[in-house]
């Protein structure tokens, strides 16, 4: 397994980061634009909250998968905005 990771991933040791009390995991690592939109971390989280992410719907009742009318709510929003954002 050791070599498994340290040919596939270069993973050698424990990362130093751990050794520091004031780093929290994830806490401390902030989304940042790569992940969000290169990586497709918002594609993928948009899915979860929809309850579409896995094809076996049983795995997608989840408590953070929002209600039709959540998104209907969302959708209504999104739209005064463009409204609003198109008269300026």
């Amino acid at each position: 397994m050791r070599d498994t990771l340290v040919n596939k991933y270069g993973i050698i040791k424990r990362s130093i980061l751990f050794n520091l009390s004031t780093t929290r995991f994830p806490d401390s690592f902030p989304i940042d634009i790569m992940h969000v939109f290169y990586e497709n971390v918002a594609k993928y989280m948009l899915s979860h909250w929809m309850g579409t992410f896995y094809t076996n719907q049983t795995l997608n009742n989840e408590p953070y998968v929002l209600s039709k009318q959540v998104w209907t709510n969302i959708g209504k929003k999104w739209i005064r905005f463009v409204k609003l954002y198109q008269q300026h």
